[in-house]
Protein backbone atom coordinates (compact mmCIF):
# COMPACT_ATOMS: atom_id res chain seq x y z
CA UNK A 1 0.00 0.00 0.00
CA UNK A 2 1.41 3.37 -0.78
CA UNK A 3 1.99 6.15 1.64
CA UNK A 4 0.88 8.65 -0.96
CA UNK A 5 -2.38 10.86 -0.69
CA UNK A 6 -5.66 9.19 -1.47
CA UNK A 7 -7.92 11.93 -0.77
CA UNK A 8 -7.84 15.27 -0.67
CA UNK A 9 -8.83 15.98 2.71
CA UNK A 10 -5.28 14.61 2.98
CA UNK A 11 -3.49 17.54 1.38
CA UNK A 12 -2.27 20.06 3.83
CA UNK A 13 -3.59 22.98 1.95
CA UNK A 14 -7.31 21.52 1.95
CA UNK A 15 -7.89 21.70 5.78
CA UNK A 16 -5.66 24.90 6.09
CA UNK A 17 -8.43 26.42 3.65
CA UNK A 18 -11.17 24.82 5.17
CA UNK A 19 -10.10 26.45 9.00
CA UNK A 20 -9.30 30.13 6.93
CA UNK A 21 -13.07 29.90 5.72
CA UNK A 22 -14.92 28.62 9.07
CA UNK A 23 -12.45 32.33 10.63
CA UNK A 24 -14.06 34.56 7.69
CA UNK A 25 -17.52 32.91 8.45
CA UNK A 26 -16.92 33.38 11.95
CA UNK A 27 -15.60 37.34 11.80
CA UNK A 28 -18.41 38.25 9.17
CA UNK A 29 -20.93 35.81 11.48
CA UNK A 30 -19.71 37.01 15.48
CA UNK A 31 -16.91 39.43 14.97
CA UNK A 32 -16.12 43.04 13.99
CA UNK A 33 -18.01 42.58 10.34
CA UNK A 34 -21.09 41.12 11.02
CA UNK A 35 -22.87 44.48 10.58
CA UNK A 36 -21.21 45.05 7.43
CA UNK A 37 -23.09 44.38 4.12
CA UNK A 38 -20.03 44.03 2.42
CA UNK A 39 -19.00 40.94 4.52
CA UNK A 40 -21.19 38.60 1.91
CA UNK A 41 -18.01 39.34 -1.02
CA UNK A 42 -15.52 38.09 1.73
CA UNK A 43 -17.64 34.72 2.61
CA UNK A 44 -18.28 34.14 -1.12
CA UNK A 45 -14.45 34.39 -2.40
CA UNK A 46 -13.38 32.15 0.87
CA UNK A 47 -15.49 29.38 0.46
CA UNK A 48 -14.03 28.65 -3.01
CA UNK A 49 -10.17 27.54 -2.20
CA UNK A 50 -11.40 24.37 -0.56
CA UNK A 51 -13.73 23.43 -3.32
CA UNK A 52 -10.66 24.26 -5.63
CA UNK A 53 -8.10 22.15 -4.35
CA UNK A 54 -10.85 19.09 -3.91
CA UNK A 55 -11.76 20.03 -7.52
CA UNK A 56 -8.44 19.98 -8.78
CA UNK A 57 -7.37 16.79 -6.84
CA UNK A 58 -10.58 14.75 -8.29
CA UNK A 59 -9.32 15.36 -12.06
CA UNK A 60 -6.81 13.30 -12.12
CA UNK A 61 -4.16 15.08 -13.90
CA UNK A 62 -1.75 16.69 -12.35
CA UNK A 63 -1.15 19.55 -14.94
CA UNK A 64 -5.29 20.36 -14.21
CA UNK A 65 -4.31 19.48 -10.13
CA UNK A 66 -1.47 23.20 -10.46
CA UNK A 67 -3.95 25.03 -12.15
CA UNK A 68 -6.74 24.64 -9.39
CA UNK A 69 -4.11 24.92 -6.49
CA UNK A 70 -3.34 28.06 -8.24
CA UNK A 71 -6.94 29.67 -8.63
CA UNK A 72 -7.35 28.14 -4.90
CA UNK A 73 -4.87 30.33 -4.12
CA UNK A 74 -6.26 33.26 -6.25
CA UNK A 75 -9.10 33.08 -4.35
CA UNK A 76 -7.11 33.25 -1.04
CA UNK A 77 -5.74 36.79 -1.91
CA UNK A 78 -9.30 38.03 -3.57
CA UNK A 79 -10.83 36.96 0.43
CA UNK A 80 -8.08 39.27 1.74
CA UNK A 81 -8.97 41.97 -0.29
CA UNK A 82 -12.46 41.80 0.54
CA UNK A 83 -12.06 41.36 4.46
CA UNK A 84 -9.82 44.68 3.82
CA UNK A 85 -12.22 46.58 1.67
CA UNK A 86 -15.18 45.30 4.54
CA UNK A 87 -13.13 46.44 7.82
CA UNK A 88 -11.75 50.19 6.53
CA UNK A 89 -8.76 49.12 6.79
CA UNK A 90 -6.34 51.15 4.36
CA UNK A 91 -4.31 49.85 1.64
CA UNK A 92 -0.48 50.63 0.75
Amino acid sequence: MSDGVRRFTQLRAWPACVAYKRAVYAICENGPLATNLRNARSEDSAAGPPGHIAEGFGRFNPADFARFTVIARSSLMESQNHLLDASGEPRH
